[in-house]
């Protein structure tokens, strides 16, 4: 412990530039750590940290919900989501030339563009003014005249001959299959008690197609 000390009291003496008026409390404070400040935070807000902003979300992006307009832009639902995200642009990147948000009139939402709001001002005044209702477009255009085209409504089939029409392919489909129609009832065919499932199956079968036929 004595050579602790005098090794201390040395080391103060060998450095006469070194102040004596400096608290524990600052010392510690020039040798905490950008984790260790972060931890500090943490433990302040309640495990609660605010939104990140500017560079911090480069290091922890934060999603925003967006969907794409009518003509091909990044839409955001509010001005909060648009201007939070222009704040965290790279503005040294030459690709990224974004300098302010605007409300889309087609779509109702919030856009990032490049242009100033005179740039804005003077590209509306020379732009001629469109409606455009949120539930159809009208387009103004001639009339499709209908009345040279004639039809006939006569030639259309019932239902019914429709159904005649379809027999023969029944009968056809039947006769490939290789179905016969028998003219005694189900019941004397069932009389078997050692009849499989395919075979019940198949006299099934051979009932309902003899009674679609007969219709």
């Amino acid at each position: 412990m004595l050579s602790r000390i005098h090794n201390v009291l040395h080391h103060r003496d060998s450095n006469p530039m070194e102040t004596d008026h400096i608290s524990p409390e600052a010392a510690m404070t020039r040798h905490r750590r950008p984790q260790q400040r972060g931890h500090r935070r943490l433990h302040r807000t309640g495990r609660r940290i605010a939104l990140r902003h500017g560079n911090d979300l480069k290091a922890r992006p934060a999603r925003i919900p967006t969907t794409r307009c009518a003509i091909g832009k990044r839409r955001y639902f509010v001005v909060n989501d648009a201007e939070l995200v222009l704040a965290g642009l790279d503005h040294t990147d030459p690709r990224r030339r974004e300098k302010r948000s605007y409300r889309c009139p087609v779509c109702h939402g919030w856009h990032l563009t490049s242009w100033s709001a005179e740039q804005f001002e003077a590209h509306r005044a020379t732009t001629p003014e469109a409606t455009l209702s949120a539930a159809t477009v009208t387009v103004e255009r001639d009339r499709v005249d209908l009345s040279a085209i004639s039809t006939d409504c006569s030639a259309m089939p019932t239902p019914g001959e429709v159904a005649l029409r379809t027999v023969p392919f029944k009968r056809a489909e039947a006769a490939r299959l290789d179905v016969h129609t028998y003219s005694a009832p189900l019941q004397q065919e069932s009389a078997t008690a050692t009849a499989s499932i395919g075979t019940r199956m198949r006299m099934a079968l051979r009932h309902m197609l003899r009674h679609f036929l007969q219709i």
